[in-house]
């Protein structure tokens, strides 16, 4: 499987944003995988809760947004 990374950090990321769009061709939802720093964070099918996030993918999965919780600040790489 091959592995495409996202990177968000310092000023994309303000303790307030919690949607980041991506662009990547996908099968499942959970085939996007999320980390804060160093820590995963757990899939959720709907809203996330704390350390968890979600994914809103466009009709043919080439991109779509994730939506993380909680959102991560400028000290952090998302």
């Amino acid at each position: 499987m091959a592995t495409t990374t996202k990177t968000y950090s310092g000023g994309e990321l303000n303790g307030i944003i919690t949607d980041f769009p991506f662009s990547i061709h996908f099968i499942k939802d959970t085939d996007i995988k999320v980390r804060i720093d160093n820590s995963d964070l757990s899939y959720r099918d709907g809203t996330p809760g704390n350390n968890e996030y979600s994914v809103t993918a466009n009709s043919t999965k080439t991109a779509g947004t994730i939506t993380v919780n909680p959102a991560p600040t400028n000290s952090q790489t998302l």
